[in-house]
């Protein structure tokens, strides 16, 4: 058998191979929410105590998570959504991610004469000044207030303002730092700051990352505070015309963005009818076009064309083996003709992840982003904003031959991006699933979708079963509590694998929070390795 090779990312190979970590999902009559911070899945879980449907508890969560979790996503990003409404029997998605500015010039962002890779998540060739990867040139246009603006005007109950009650009060009290959140700010800390806003909030006045010692410093950021009670009184279209628009405008355009008032105004989500397709014995639902739902589908029709691919009781060697295969295929076909491009194992993503469920079975499935880690490093001093980094999603590279590449840099266009929310259902009731991780959200929804779909394993089972990351159509990253048959039947089958292994602050495998509603009830499951994610019901 081959050699496996050790891939640990930012951990040393020195933690214990002898350590399981597990997390309880938890059960209610009245709705759940999970969420990657425990403060906002409280925000959440405010919000359906005080009556509010699955749609307020999301909103709530989602501002909560911006304040409380600023690097993974915020007002300053996009996201994704879909909504199974109980009363319609119905699920809806929307679009509300990033787009390029109308008035951005691909010339601005030559390749690199040196040559080089980009030193972030998609292997892209260098461009001058990392100029698509840091600073104001690297921000596309948000789309996350419109979109939440759009769920409440649909289907939201509680009044909008009373949705930003938690947010208000968590930007108040500012960010606490403890090891987890110095993580991050360390990681990050040399492209923080490069930014005057960046470091103002995240560092100390010498450049450095604040230290939780005996009295645990707090990240203040007051102007967001403020924006976010201008948009709690004027609605969503505050950010997207009127004096804070402005704002944001007149700060991105001093540090070189070429965004304009008109961008802003401009932003509207999409709406669409999902996709769906058969699995196991039952059916899931993904948003279609320029994320990673095609992707998934793709795979998953290929695994659910084999002859009895769900044997047995729980996943078994030839399992993996056949999913393996399907999702790189998959991803083959993604990277070819989609236009994304070869991902990096070990580079930290952004994204992160929600679900909520009420009484009555309404149910969300919400995954937010800037896409890197801060995003752009950019923190607009005027609204307090962390802006995103969504022109990196684009690939840079000239056209050559038959015409532009799918995903080629353009003015006002939209990326292909890779994060998936997902809703699940067979006769017993629906799950709504998604994650952050970047490329490797989509084998990781994909395999939970599997498991409780095709093996019908339950909530807690499912989440803790070791995985696959197959994120890439090269070779195939696994948890070494997988197994050594499995490891074997891959390689037998001529599947390059690398081991990846969990560490205290989980990047090598997608971080995922699934919530489901049946006739018991409520339920939801926090991923056991993300020492804040936290799943509450009542």
């Amino acid at each position: 058998m081959p050699e496996l090779t050790q891939t640990t990312a930012h951990y040393n190979d020195r933690f214990s191979n002898n350590q399981a970590v597990r997390k309880s999902s938890v059960q209610g009559r009245n709705g759940a929410v999970v969420s990657q911070s425990r403060v906002a899945t409280e925000a959440g879980l405010k919000v359906l105590r005080a009556g509010g449907n699955a749609v307020d508890a999301a909103i709530a969560t989602s501002l909560a998570v911006g304040v409380a979790e600023p690097w993974m996503s915020g007002l300053g990003g996009g996201g994704l959504c879909l909504i199974y409404r109980a009363r319609d029997q119905k699920i809806f998605g929307f679009d509300f991610g990033m787009r390029a500015p109308r008035a951005l010039d691909p010339a601005d962002y030559p390749l690199d004469p040196d040559g080089g890779m980009a030193g972030d998540l998609f292997g892209w060739p260098k461009v001058v000044e990392d100029r698509n990867l840091h600073g104001a040139t690297a921000v596309a246009v948000p789309g996350m207030t419109a979109g939440l603006g759009l769920l409440h005007e649909r289907f939201g109950s509680r009044s909008w303002a009373s949705l930003f009650e938690s947010a208000i009060a968590l930007a108040d009290e500012g960010l606490l730092v403890d090891w987890f959140a110095q993580h991050h700010i360390a990681n990050n800390a040399s492209g923080l700051v490069r930014d005057p806003g960046c470091r103002a909030i995240f560092l100390t006045p010498e450049g450095l990352p604040p230290a939780p010692v005996a009295e645990r410093p707090r990240c203040r950021n007051e102007a967001l505070a403020a924006t976010l009670r201008t948009l709690a009184d004027q609605g969503a279209a505050a950010l997207h015309e009127g004096p804070l628009a402005q704002s944001v405008i007149a700060d991105l355009q001093a540090l070189g963005s070429r965004m304009t008032l008109q961008d802003l105004a401009d932003t509207k989500p999409h709406t669409y009818q999902p996709a769906q397709a058969p699995l196991g014995r039952g059916r899931v639902w993904v948003l279609p076009e320029l994320n990673g739902g095609p992707t998934i589908l793709r795979a998953l029709q290929s695994l659910q064309s084999k002859e009895d691919p769900f044997k047995g009781a729980a996943p078994d060697p030839a399992f993996f083996v056949a999913f393996a295969k399907a999702m790189q295929e998959s991803f083959r076909y993604r990277l070819g003709e989609l236009g994304d491009q070869e991902g990096r194992r070990g580079v930290e993503s952004c994204t992160t992840h929600l679900s909520t469920v009420d009484g009555e079975g309404n149910m969300v499935a919400m995954t937010q982003t800037l896409l890197s880690v801060f995003g752009s490093r950019v923190l607009l001093p005027g609204s307090g904003l962390l802006m995103n980094n969504a022109i990196n999603w684009f690939d840079p590279r000239p056209s050559e031959g038959n015409g532009p590449r799918p995903n080629a840099l353009a003015p006002g266009k939209r990326p292909l991006c890779n994060y998936v929310p997902l809703i699940g259902e067979d006769v017993d009731g629906r799950f709504a699933v998604g994650g952050s991780g970047g490329r490797k959200i989509i084998p990781a929804v994909a395999q939970l979708a599997a498991w409780r779909l095709g093996y019908g394993l339950e909530l807690d089972t499912a989440m803790a079963q070791p995985r696959l990351d197959v994120s890439s159509p090269e070779s195939v990253g696994l948890d070494p509590r997988i197994g050594q048959d499995t490891i074997e039947a891959l390689n037998n089958a001529g599947i390059s694998t690398q081991v990846l292994r969990w560490g205290p602050a989980p990047n090598n495998f997608a971080i995922l929070g699934c919530a489901e509603s049946s006739d018991q009830g409520a339920k939801a499951a926090a991923d056991p390795y993300h020492p804040w994610a936290e799943a509450m019901a009542f």
